[in-house]
């Protein structure tokens, strides 16, 4: 049930919020050597791009079929993970990456999603390929970590749709589609970078950031922003990775 925002408004003593502090949260945070965090970054970059390789091969050899209510079923996605050898909700992470990069089409004919002929992407430096698939992902309204969630979780299919999508979110299907996410995707980058500065010690060492701390700034600085980043941050902390 929904009331009017003057009852809200009443019922929080004429409040806008609850608990709002004029300073912003400074969480407690861990530490890292500036050239490990370097490293482990570069280290996940490169296993990304070959997991990326990896999976064009996979469907070449043997393209994904779609639902007939859209998306990759459980089943192909079950296959793809096996084949690539790691857990189905980074399969569907991938695979939604790879999609959004133009990377894998799908194809009319067969209702099947395949690598388009000819691919450039393979050919190009590995720093080219990294960029390619990072300004594909910061432009995109698609929210990769929501693939596999509970279509009734936080973060999930709004009640309309889940007929279509089943018990879960289906990689490559249009329940995975948020219109602000691009938006709410700048907004972390620029607390990710903010919560950097303020924790860097003179020392030359790095603050290890967890989704906690992000959310809780983020929270803070948009109070009315705060369902749509614990929805789409909370997503991706249940995975342990922020890559939405």
């Amino acid at each position: 049930m929904e009331l009017p925002h003057s009852v809200g408004l009443s019922l929080r003593g004429g409040a806008i919020i609850n608990d709002f502090s004029l300073s912003p949260p400074v969480p407690e945070l861990g530490s890292t050597t500036a050239a490990l965090r370097r490293n482990a970054a570069l280290g996940a970059i490169a296993e990304t791009l070959r997991l990326v390789g990896d999976l064009l091969h996979a469907v070449r050899e043997q393209p994904l079929a779609t639902l007939r209510s859209g998306g990759v079923g459980v089943r192909e996605m079950k296959r793809l993970a096996e084949t690539l050898r790691i857990d189905q909700h980074r399969a569907g992470l991938l695979l939604e990456v790879s999609a959004l990069a133009g990377l894998l089409r799908l194809d009319v004919d067969s209702s099947s999603w395949v690598q388009p002929p000819q691919l450039e992407w393979l050919a190009l430096p590995r720093q080219e390929q990294w960029l390619w698939l990072v300004n594909a992902w910061l432009a995109s309204e698609r929210v990769p970590s929501l693939v596999g969630q509970p279509a009734n979780g936080p973060g999930g299919v709004p009640a309309a749709h889940r007929a279509l999508a089943g018990n879960t979110v289906n990689a490559l299907s249009a329940e995975a589609q948020r219109p602000d996410a691009p938006v709410v995707r700048k907004r972390i980058l620029e607390i990710l970078e903010e919560l950097t500065q303020e924790a860097a010690a003179a020392d030359g060492t790095a603050p290890v950031l967890d989704a906690a701390a992000v959310l809780q700034r983020a929270e803070w600085t948009q109070p009315r922003m705060a369902r749509r980043f614990s929805s789409l941050i909370g997503a991706c902390s249940r995975k342990r990775s922020c890559s939405d």
